[in-house]
């Protein structure tokens, strides 16, 4: 028999509009870099740092996977 316990799964704040209100200013600044001809890199980079700007508590590699969910997310629909 395994020692196998189970991990803890806690809420991603990070996923609901009402708990985390960082998601639209975060999706603006991305848009709004495109429309102004930003390259891809650099508007992904606005929105992250947008991001970690209120949530410093995530680890950089957190944050970067959180943004980049969002953004191609949005494109995939």
């Amino acid at each position: 028999m395994s020692d196998f316990s189970c991990k803890d799964i806690t809420f991603d704040v990070a996923n609901s509009p009402e708990r985390c209100v960082c998601k639209g200013a975060a999706m603006r600044a991305y848009g709004c870099m495109k429309v102004s001809g930003c390259a891809e890199t650099e508007a992904v980079e606005a929105a992250y740092r947008v991001y970690r700007y209120h949530h410093p508590e995530d680890s950089k590699g957190d944050a970067r996977l959180t943004v980049e969910r969002w953004i191609y997310s949005e494109h995939a629909n």
